[in-house]
């Protein structure tokens, strides 16, 4: 599926606007999900001047796939550097302000991720640049998503979703690779590109990040499930809390869950600070149990905004409060303290910001999954 000519003069706009202010001559952007961002294609790097058209580097100068929004495709040889530079002089860009993607902190990553031997070649052969990061640029231009990106979002949803329901389907006797295994089958079935993204978690803080082993699901576990579709690069993450009995503790915890986020849902809307975010879902829980709210922007990667617990970890070059276009997974877990160990339970989904508040992307109810293990 190929996004339109409008959604890239769109994109191409909005980046060129965020250069022009930051006095940015030229883009360097050698990140997969940025390349994908500007051109459609998972090519890359991109040579994106303010002023002139982009040059695409490609391992071949064609290709099969949507109708190419990049006409000027070169091969990128051994070593990529040495062929932006190539380009770069033909713009004349020596001595001028370039900003390349990776130099800065991205948001998984605060030593960002650009490779230091490809930047050293940059900046031997171009001694007169001066070179600036340019990730939380891009990071800003993404951050407001469109009616074409909402809608390839949408469908991720529901393909993790269909990923959901095959985790659930397991028999009594599974284990959790073949859990893993039924809920990563079920992404690539339903369309998802690769590569897949699926996290299992054990709902007791004991240091058991709870990766698939082959042990046999236990009655008592409780489980957290974070699977997540991509559609067009585009990935969207829903969350589940799985357990096989709901205990009177269980149920308690999820009243909790649930009244924490009740009072989320209803600021999560335009202009809303991060900070009264934070605090929501704890002002309406008791001593026993704290909530702790998860904000994390979903897209082609790195997407803003990111909130874990009490911290924020990103925002928008406007400030931190929520943006109309916003696409997050909303995900507030509630802890609680119980045989000396802290326990958790969570429930996401996937949603938009749009003038009037939230909308869920996702369909399916908001409530705990059983397990079947007996």
């Amino acid at each position: 599926m190929s996004f339109s000519l409008a959604e890239r003069d769109r994109r191409w706009t909005a980046v060129r606007i965020l250069m022009e202010s930051a006095g940015i001559d030229l883009l360097v952007v050698p990140d997969r999900a940025n390349t994908r961002y500007l051109t459609q294609l998972e090519a890359g790097p991109v040579i994106f001047p303010l002023h002139a058209e982009p040059t695409v580097l490609a391992d071949e100068t064609g290709w099969d796939g949507p109708e190419p929004w990049v006409h000027d495709v070169r091969p990128r040889g051994p070593r990529w550097a040495r062929t932006v530079v190539d380009r770069m002089r033909e713009l004349g860009a020596d001595g001028r302000i370039v900003g390349i993607s990776g130099l800065d902190s991205l948001i998984d990553s605060a030593d960002g991720d650009l490779n230091y031997n490809s930047f050293v070649v940059l900046r031997e052969w171009l001694s007169h640049t001066r070179w600036v990061g340019a990730s939380a640029l891009l990071r800003d231009a993404r951050d407001v998503k469109s009616d074409e990106e909402i809608q390839r979002l949408t469908v991720a949803t529901h393909v993790a979703e269909d990923s959901l329901s095959a985790a659930l389907s397991v028999p009594a006797e599974a284990t959790d690779r073949q859990l893993w295994a039924k809920a990563t089958a079920a992404l690539a079935l339903a369309g998802s590109e690769p590569p897949f993204a699926l996290s299992l978690r054990a709902g007791v803080d004991d240091g058991d990040s709870r990766r698939p082993s082959g042990a046999a699901l236990h009655g008592d576990e409780i489980l957290l499930l974070e699977t997540s579709g991509r559609i067009d690069g585009y990935g969207a993450t829903i969350a589940q809390t799985l357990v096989s009995d709901l205990t009177p503790e269980i149920r308690r915890a999820w009243e909790a869950h649930q009244a924490a986020w009740e009072k989320i849902w209803t600021l999560l809307r335009p202009g809303m600070s991060f900070d009264a975010l934070i605090d929501a879902g704890q002002a309406t829980l008791s001593e026993r149990y704290r909530c702790e709210p998860r904000l994390k922007g979903i897209g082609l990667g790195d997407d803003l905004p990111a909130i874990a617990g009490r911290e924020v970890l990103a925002t928008s070059l406007e400030g931190p409060v929520l943006r109309e276009g916003e696409c997050v997974l909303v995900y507030p877990e509630v802890v609680w303290k119980a045989d000396a160990v802290d326990k958790r339970l969570g429930w996401g989904d996937a949603v938009v910001i749009t003038s009037k508040g939230a909308r869920r992307l996702g369909t399916r109810p908001r409530e705990l999954a059983l397990l079947r293990t007996e």
